[in-house]
């Protein structure tokens, strides 16, 4: 699942079946299960972007390590200094940048949604 607020950096996915993309501000895990069943994912990318919404994004991250602790979250973040928090709820940080998000996509399982697809 990717969580994007109306900001993205013109970063793009490759459609993908097993990509669902949420381009709303979800709060609640009741938010994300209007679109997908939980148990069923193994991967959530939170692309916030805005300081003002990172209360959100502990919450969230918060409740997913608790109830659905197999599902690996990576929270964008815009602050270094927020890492250790990020980390207290087993997500793994990544940068705003699009490069970040490359070296992200290098660092992921190869069956994650967000793996690159090798050109031939």
């Amino acid at each position: 699942i990717f969580l994007f607020d109306d900001e993205h950096d013109g970063i793009e996915f490759p459609v993908n079946e097993r990509l669902h993309i949420i381009n709303e501000f979800a709060y609640f895990i009741s938010d994300l299960q209007a679109h997908v069943n939980l148990d069923e994912i193994t991967q959530l990318f939170i692309c916030w972007k805005r300081e003002s919404e990172f209360d959100e994004l502990l919450y969230l991250t918060s409740k997913i390590n608790l109830l659905y602790p197999h599902i690996e979250v990576f929270v964008r973040i815009f602050d270094e200094e927020l890492k250790d928090l990020v980390k207290k709820y087993n997500a793994k940080p990544f940068s705003t940048s699009k490069k970040a998000f490359s070296m992200l996509q290098q660092n992921v399982t190869p069956d994650s949604a967000i793996a690159p697809k090798n050109e031939i």
